[in-house]
This record gives structure tokens, C-alpha cells and sequence, in this order.
């Protein structure tokens, strides 16, 4: 199977697995046309593939899930409130989770860590240490993201009672200082993308917000939800985005999800020094949200909620380009 973002109108391949199983099973059953140099904008088509057989873990949900090259994985399941690594389809280890619970689990590269209630650790896959990189102080009990990049934390807090904002940490000696704060227009997810810092909307419009690492505002893009997806998304309350997810050469991609169906939008940006430009947009039946991405192999993780209980699966993109055009 797999699963195209390749026009402006909508379309899309997804014939959706209905069996337990078939989601890997299916592998294959497409001709990839798949291109290691870098498309452009005008030309890129995105295809997903599924890499591995679906996890499921015995009376464990996990929350949080990170990735580390094709194979690895490090997620938190809050019941047990423990660490859990996976190699391929193995599990590997487990840990418990410092004191004070998991904020975020937080990829930078190849280097993983986790935020507590007050400090930043550094995790090292199938270790049964993490080590302390920077401790935080009055850090809000409602930090929804989080973002890492080099010795740059940034973190959206969206209290109750207050505006959202966005705010930006330095990593130095220890501690995080803080350097600056921005207001944000409602719930947010912070994803660091190429040089830019990207914030976009829970809520509709699901705008994606540009900023560069000290947070001054490029601008500003809502997904164009007013055509061929908009009219399936007009009336809805049950829809909204998640966090952007960074590919290779340059590109991100934006899910919006429907809590009342297995509808899926699929939207590609091309990021540059300037911020971000639209490419196009898909929809696709399937009830699966994506929660992570490995730019260096190509992968996506994603979560299905089944029947049977939480899956973790992982897709590998390809770039294409239409009628098999050579890129070049």
C-alpha cells in the first residue's frame, strides 16, 4: 500500500487495510518510483510505505513515542511510568521514569531526551542511566510542546487562565535560562524545521507560524482548507492539526485529524530562509495520527488506536515525481 500526497484536488491512493495485519502486509502492492535527489517544490509527490509490522504491547499504552534511525524507538507508557526501547520489533529494555512524571520526549538528531517536571534529561537507548543535561526552573504544569535544536529548548505553555506563549530557552552550564517569550493566538504545537521555528494551531485556521531561532515572526501560512477539503471540514468541531514533521530536503508536513472519523488531511510545505510555501494537499482514510519523524532515514511514526488496543507504526516516504519525470 501506499499512500500518495500527489495533487491539489484531494487525490489520493489509500485503499485503506481493513484486517489486522494487512496495514504490513501490503507492502508492495504499489510500484514506487523512488528518487534520491531532492524534488522540486513544483514537482514533489510524497509516497508512504509501511517499514515494519505494527506493534502492540500487552496492557501497555505508551504516550509518547520517539524514533532513532530506521529501527530504534523510546516511548513512554504511563501506567507502568516507564522508559520503553524497541529494535526493529523487539523491545529492548525498559526504564523507570524520573520522579515528577514525563513532559515530552524530545529528539534532536540521533540524541533523544525527556523533559520532566524540572529537568531536561539525556537518554541513552538500552542504558538504565539518564543523564541529567539542564534543570528548569518554574516550569508550567501545562507545557502542551516542546522543541529541541542544539542548545535551544523551546516550549509553548498554554495555562488556562492565560494566553498561549511561546517561549525560548538557552541551554548553558546546567541550567536553562530563558530569552524570550512571543504570545501565541490559541494551543500550539513547536516543531524546529530547517532554520526556522514552526508553531501551528491546534484549532482552526491551523495556521503555521514562522519564526526564526530568536523568535522574531517571518510570518504566518493557514493550510488552503477553502477548497477541495473545504467543504469537508466545514461544520466540524472535531478536527484539528497536529504538530508539523520535518522531512528530508527541505519539506514538512502538516496531519489534520478528525476524532469522529478516519478522515486525514495531509498538507506539504517547502521551508526556506523566508518561511513556508504550500506544495499540496491530500486526504486519506485511515485512522492513524503521525507523531514523529526520522529525516535521516526517512521514516514516520505513527499511532492507531484499534479495536485491540494502541499500534505503533512506522512508514518509510519516498519523493516521486509525476509520470516518472527525472528531477533533474
Amino acid at each position: 500500500m501506499a499512500l500518495f500526497i500527489s495533487g491539489c484536488d484531494g487525490g489520493i491512493d489509500s485503499r485503506r487495510p481493513r484486517s489486522e495485519g494487512e496495514l504490513a502486509r501490503t507492502v508492495g502492492s504499489e510500484v514506487i518510483v523512488s528518487r534520491t535527489a531532492c524534488p522540486a517544490a513544483s514537482k514533489a509527490m510524497l509516497s508512504l510505505v509501511p517499514a515494519h509490522e505494527p506493534l502492540r504491547f500487552r496492557g501497555m499504552e505508551p504516550i509518547h513515542v520517539v524514533g532513532i534511525g530506521a529501527s530504534q524507538l523510546v516511548m513512554f507508557d504511563p501506567d507502568s511510568a516507564r522508559l520503553v526501547f524497541v529494535d526493529a520489533e523487539d523491545q529492548t529494555g525498559s526504564v523507570p521514569a524520573p520522579g515528577g512524571g514525563v513532559r515530552n520526549l524530545l529528539a534532536d538528531g540521533d540524541r533523544v531526551f525527556l523533559l520532566s517536571e524540572s529537568t531536561l534529561f539525556r537518554i541513552a537507548p538500552g542504558s538504565e542511566w539518564l543523564t541529567p543535561v539542564a534543570s528548569i526552573d518554574h516550569l508550567s504544569s501545562r507545557i502542551v510542546s516542546a522543541g529541541l535544536r542544539e542548545d535551544q529548548l523551546w516550549l509553548v505553555d498554554s495555562p488556562r487562565s492565560r494566553e498561549t506563549t511561546l517561549r525560548l530557552l538557552s541551554l548553558t552550564d546546567g541550567r536553562a535560562e530563558h530569552r524570550r517569550s512571543v504570545p501565541l493566538p490559541g494551543p500550539a504545537h513547536v516543531t524546529p524545521a530547517a532554520n526556522l521555528v514552526l508553531a501551528t494551531l491546534v484549532n482552526p485556521p491551523f495556521s503555521v507560524i514562522a519564526f526564526d531561532d530568536a523568535l522574531r515572526e517571518l510570518h504566518r501560512i493557514n493550510p488552503p482548507i477553502g477548497d477541495s477539503i473545504g467543504e469537508d471540514l466545514r461544520g466540524r468541531n472535531s478536527v484539528f492539526s497536529l504538530g508539523l514533521l520535518s522531512l528530508d530536503c527541505g519539506y514538512v508536513l502538516q496531519m489534520l485529524t478528525d476524532l469522529r472519523s478516519d478522515d486525514r488531511w495531509l498538507v506539504l510545505y517547502s521551508a526556506g530562509s523566508d518561511g513556508l510555501n504550500y506544495v499540496r494537499q491530500s486526504l486519506v482514510d485511515l485512522p492513524i495520527g503521525f507523531v514523529h519523524s526520522v529525516p535521516s532515514s526517512r521514516t514516520l511514526i505513527g499511532m492507531i488506536d484499534s479495536g485491540s488496543g494502541r499500534e505503533i507504526v512506522r512508514f518509510q516516504w519516498h519523493w516521486q515525481t509525476p509520470n516518472n519525470e527525472d528531477e533533474s
